[in-house]
Parts: C-alpha cells; sequence; structure tokens
C-alpha cells in the first residue's frame, strides 16, 4: 500500500488515481472531524466537500508532503468553523448569565454534586445532555475540545490542526470542560465520581 507521502507526490503531479487515494484514505476522518464540529450531518458532508476541493486546488503548493495530515485536519477545522459562523447563534445561552424570570433576573444556583449522592441518570441521558451541552459551546471552545477529546487528537496534533499554540489548546479545552461542569450542574443532579469521570475520561 502507497504512504501517503507518496500518494501526495504523485497527486502533486495531477496522477488523478493518487488524489482519489488520498480521498479513500481520509474522507471517513474528515467527515468525522466536520460531523464534531458542526453536529449536523448535511453541513458534515458540505464541510467535507469544500475540504477535498481546497485540497485539490492547492496540493501542489504544500512543500512538505509529510505534514499533509496536518494540513488537510487545519483546513477541515477552517472550513467547520467558517460553518459554525453562518448557523444563527441566537440558541446560544452563556453559563455565567442570569435567568430572566417574570422580568427579574434569578442568579443561576449551582447544584453542588456532593449534595446529590444517590440522583444518578442512565450514561444514555448523560450522554444525550452532554451533546447538547457541547453544541451550546462557544465556537473556539467547542472545536478545540471536539479536537482534542472527541477526536483523541493530542494536544500537539490538535494544536497542529489549530494552528494554535500549545497552551491555547489547553486553555481551551480546560474552558471548555469548566463550561460543560456548569451546564450539567445547572441541568441535573449527578453524583460527583460519576459525572467528573466522564467529563475528565480524556485528561
Amino acid at each position: 500500500m502507497a504512504t501517503d507521502d507518496t500518494l501526495v507526490t504523485l497527486a502533486q503531479k495531477m496522477e488523478g488515481q493518487a488524489f482519489y487515494e488520498l480521498v479513500k484514505r481520509y474522507q471517513k476522518k474528515i467527515y468525522h472531524i466536520a460531523m464534531g464540529i458542526t453536529r449536523n450531518h448535511h453541513n458534515a458532508e458540505e464541510v467535507s466537500q469544500e475540504t477535498f476541493l481546497s485540497v485539490y486546488r492547492k496540493i501542489g503548493g504544500l512543500k512538505n508532503v509529510s505534514s499533509f495530515n496536518t494540513w488537510i485536519h487545519r483546513i477541515t477545522t477552517n472550513f467547520g468553523l467558517m460553518n459554525l459562523r453562518n448557523i444563527d447563534n441566537s440558541a446560544k445561552i452563556s453559563f455565567d448569565e442570569p435567568l430572566q424570570l417574570n422580568n427579574e433576573q434569578v442568579k443561576r444556583e449551582v447544584v453542588d454534586w456532593r449534595m446529590n449522592p444517590a440522583l444518578l441518570y442512565e450514561k444514555k441521558e448523560f450522554w444525550r445532555l452532554v451533546g447538547r451541552l457541547i453544541e451550546l459551546l462557544p465556537a473556539i471552545y467547542k472545536t478545540a475540545f471536539i479536537i482534542r477529546v472527541i477526536n483523541g487528537f493530542s494536544n500537539q496534533q490538535a494544536a497542529d490542526a489549530l494552528g494554535i499554540s500549545l497552551p491555547a489548546v489547553k486553555s481551551r479545552t480546560l474552558r471548555a470542560r469548566s463550561l460543560l461542569r456548569k451546564g450539567l450542574n445547572l441541568q441535573w443532579k449527578f453524583q460527583p465520581d460519576n459525572c467528573q469521570n466522564h467529563v475528565n475520561s480524556h485528561n
């Protein structure tokens, strides 16, 4: 089986079959990343198509063929973020903002997990809630969390894919986890070890 480096080099020479092989090799991974960012099948398909079209147009200018994997991930991330920016953000909330009830602002009460050790929910319910809360995260935290935690990239791989520094990846991922914990506290009551282990399982 040809290596990525070989296929990229051939694709740069306009070998159509080589590019086709690259698409086959990466299409599932690219879709998975796009789906993780957009959380929508149609948008993920659109991001995937835009990614491969961009790769086709620009692969001739890729100087370091060994960086193809990082390069295509960065392109996917960029298109995923652009797709998010085009979505109406009116439904997004801030976990730090007070609730508006009967023309009165009420501070959001954060439930202390330690006070509710007996109240547990099924894993299915937990992950359904987590999925909804991830969608509410601000784009920069959401993308870092999805790439680093959900897609299983290392900190360095995530930094390369996002085009940001290693400390920035760690900071954004940490902030995303913090917001998710707040969201979980606001929505449900969990046993501390059970809940925190789910959110922190990719430290």
